[in-house]
């Protein structure tokens, strides 16, 4: 009784501090504890925005980067554009291009690939000053 207490007055005080960019994800076990009001306004009132950008792979391509996990693309359809990891794990992630915008749609089962972005970065780094 006292968690679902805690949680709502949580989830009250990030509504009202729903101007900033707030990632909020609500597990499926403290889901039953808030009522339905709140978690509509909850999620109309919170933006939920991913970082993401584009680099060049190595091969002339494009790889998504979003929250340091890199992407392949798999397919466009539409103005949706599907990205699979580099890893061949589960995740998979979304670029739109109406909205300029990425998410995950899958969740990854490893560790982020910050080293390898630290890596390519410092590559890339010498590829300029070389030439």
């Amino acid at each position: 009784m006292w968690k679902s207490r805690i949680l709502q007055s949580t989830i009250k005080m990030l509504i009202k501090l729903s101007n900033y960019d707030i990632i909020w994800n609500l597990s499926v076990d403290n889901n039953h504890c808030i009522d339905s009001k709140l978690r509509r306004q909850l999620f109309n009132n919170i933006k939920f925005k991913m970082s993401w950008f584009m680099i060049n792979s190595e091969r002339d391509g494009q790889l998504l980067v979003v929250d340091n996990f890199i992407h392949r693309l798999d397919r466009i359809r539409g103005s949706n554009h599907y990205y699979k990891c580099i890893d061949n794990c589960g995740g998979r992630a979304i670029y739109r291009e109406n909205s300029n915008n990425a998410i995950m749609s899958k969740t990854h089962g490893h560790p982020s690939h910050g080293i390898q972005l630290a890596e390519r970065g410092f590559r890339n780094k010498l590829k300029v000053r070389l030439f």
